[in-house]
């Protein structure tokens, strides 16, 4: 069953191919959004400016200041969150690696805790959608032996993945503007690039491995009928690649 997913795989996705310095997926040489992309028209833009100079009048320092420790605390969070996916991905791959963190660590114990159903058959697959015109890569794909679907999964890194000022945008203009919720929707991007293989998709995986240690996982819903109905050819041509969402 692995190996027949494994070359469906190989076959529906061989033309795409990413570029990882530059983050751009391209198909046919054609540069193809990421999902990533995608998710930004659904949420505002953060006001770094305006906010900035709020938070500085209010703290009594220059605004620059506020920006560039903005500045500094996202690259941290960028260099953490690729180390501990590269760890997670060495690991998953059965190379010899040994946890050198909290989070490296909780992945270490979310792999030991899974059960015994799931089998491991991707790690990190790229998928393309030339219908839809859009890419991404999933940390991992499981397979549920009890019915044969399929399981797609994905490590968070977020110090807090559920902190929310405003609420996005149309057709998610219920839900709070938070890591949580974009990353609903990144899954459930996902799972319309893996239903291409023929299978079922039982579950979307979040794994979020939190600071402090430790980690939770979260089933996330089922966006993808909504998804679907937001494809506009004049929106997609105009969509630029951007880096993948940790």
């Amino acid at each position: 069953m692995k190996s027949k997913i494994k070359e469906k795989a190989k076959e529906k996705f061989q033309k795409l191919k990413f570029k990882e310095k530059t983050h751009i997926y391209t198909v046919d040489e054609k540069k193809i959004p990421s999902t990533s992309s995608l998710i930004k028209q659904f949420y505002k833009d953060f006001d770094s400016e305006k906010i900035s100079l709020f938070v500085a009048k209010k703290r009594g320092v220059p605004q620059q200041q506020i920006l560039d420790e903005w500045k500094n605390i996202n690259s941290e969070s960028i260099d953490r969150g690729n180390g501990v996916h590269q760890f997670a991905e060495d690991y998953a791959n059965g190379l010899d690696v040994k946890p050198s963190c909290v989070q490296t660590q909780a992945v270490v114990n979310f792999w030991n805790s899974l059960p015994s159903y799931y089998e491991l058959v991707f790690v990190e697959l790229q998928m393309c959608d030339e219908h839809f015109w859009y890419a991404g890569t999933t940390d991992f794909v499981l397979l549920d032996k009890r019915d044969n679907s399929l399981v797609i999964g994905d490590y968070k890194t977020n110090k807090d993945i559920f902190k929310s000022y405003n609420m996005m945008l149309h057709p998610f203009d219920l839900l709070e503007d938070c890591p949580y919720n974009h990353y609903q929707i990144q899954f459930s991007y996902y799972q319309i690039l893996l239903e291409q293989l023929g299978y079922t998709i039982s579950d979307r995986l979040l794994v979020w491995l939190k600071h402090e240690g430790g980690y939770e996982t979260f089933s996330t819903s089922n966006f993808t009928n909504i998804l679907k109905m937001t494809f506009d050819d004049k929106w997609r041509n105009n969509t630029e690649s951007t880096k993948h969402v940790f």
